[in-house]
């Protein structure tokens, strides 16, 4: 019978480091040129295949217009999609950003406070609820 050599254990893999860009991606109609079009198809007469909130951000112009290319590029946009599903895309997208506002709108002012911060605000903890 006949042993075989004991393995060296393997030299240890390098840790992948992160790579951080040294310039923000630029994303303007020169680069993504299929999104931009996509974008101003969609927004131009008003088809209703975009909901209203993205034309009215898209006739803005400006920055507002600008940052709105930059998040259909960066989150929405799949080249090659049919146009169906880019529509879907989007508005999936809007009906989130929507509930996110929402959800963070209503529950203002219910934020943890120490004991301290209740009695120097005037607030008081129910002793009938304490009573469990």
């Amino acid at each position: 019978m006949e042993l075989e050599p004991a393995e060296t254990p393997a030299a240890p893999v390098p840790r992948a480091t992160a790579v951080v860009p040294t310039q923000a991606e630029v994303i303007n109609s020169m680069t993504h040129p299929k999104a931009y079009a996509w974008l101003q198809r969609s927004c131009k007469d008003d088809k209703g295949l975009v909901p209203q909130e993205i034309v009215d951000q898209w006739r803005a112009g400006g920055t507002q217009k600008s940052k709105l290319l930059q998040t259909f590029v960066r989150k929405i946009y799949v080249e090659g999609a049919s146009q169906h599903q880019n529509c879907l895309r989007l508005e999936c997208y809007v009906k989130l950003r929507q509930a996110t506002r929402d959800w963070a709108t209503s529950m203002q002012g219910y934020e943890w406070r120490t004991e301290d911060e209740l009695g120097e605000s005037g607030l008081k903890w129910s002793t009938i609820l304490g009573m469990f």
